[in-house]
């Protein structure tokens, strides 16, 4: 793995991938993990549908042509190391998303400041609590208290109620340094609604009154690898 992410990230001519290749085939498959050294080397950057992906042509088979290996997150990962180190902010964002990387891809959204983007798209593609605390304390640390609070409250809306305690302690802490008393004082007891956090972060005096059964968003959806049509262009994640 760490072989395979120090190779692609060298600028290799073909005749030095075709040296790496022929040397590789001599390796222990148990001690090197030949397999994704070997597809990193044969794919490169220039394979095609890792290429329409960073274009942001995003189909539901993501950046391969047939069937994903069982290695295929592994690369995906390594592949949005070396992105992330190079600055290429919208083409890690197009794999993430292409991979089913979606923690990550909401995550990099916070980081690098589309923070209504990174709301709605936590409210749309993550699914479990702990997920939504990874970027919601992105945005906190980034002074977005009232964005990060409502990504909060998309997470303890989840089902997975046992999986809340970190959330809700952290949302609680956060509500408290706010000056929040309502929520501050509610204790990372999951689940909150999210009519008591919405309800207690400066937003219009309209909302419904509180409820713990109250549901201010729809389900989220089910977990797909993508939103997208085959060959569709991603074009709302250029703004």
């Amino acid at each position: 793995m760490l072989l395979a992410e120090a190779l692609l990230s060298q600028n290799l001519s073909p005749e030095e991938r075709e040296d790496w290749l022929e040397d590789i085939e001599e390796w222990d498959e148990d001690v090197v993990e030949v397999e994704i050294v070997r597809t990193a080397l044969e794919q490169w950057w220039d394979y095609p549908p890792l290429v329409a992906v960073l274009k942001g042509h995003i189909t539901e088979k993501g950046a391969w042509e047939g069937e994903p290996p069982d290695f295929a997150d592994e690369l995906a990962l390594a592949r949005l190391r070396i992105l992330e180190r190079q600055g290429r902010f919208q083409e890690y964002l197009y794999l993430a998303q292409a991979e089913g990387q979606l923690n990550l891809y909401v995550n990099m959204l916070a980081r690098i400041g589309r923070v209504e983007q990174a709301v709605e798209e936590a409210r749309t593609c993550l699914m479990s609590p702990d997920e939504f605390l990874h970027p919601a304390q992105t945005l906190a640390a980034q002074g977005h208290i009232t964005a990060a609070l409502q990504v909060a409250a998309f997470g303890l809306e989840q089902e997975s109620r046992w999986s809340c305690y970190n959330l809700a302690r952290w949302t609680a802490e956060q509500a408290e340094r706010a000056g929040n008393a309502a929520l501050a004082c509610a204790q990372p007891r999951p689940p909150f609604s999210a009519a008591t956090i919405w309800r207690t972060t400066s937003w219009p005096s309209a909302w419904p009154a509180e409820d713990p059964t109250t549901t201010l968003h729809p389900k989220v959806r089910p977990r797909q690898s993508t939103p997208f049509q085959p060959g569709q262009k991603a074009e709302h994640l250029r703004k």
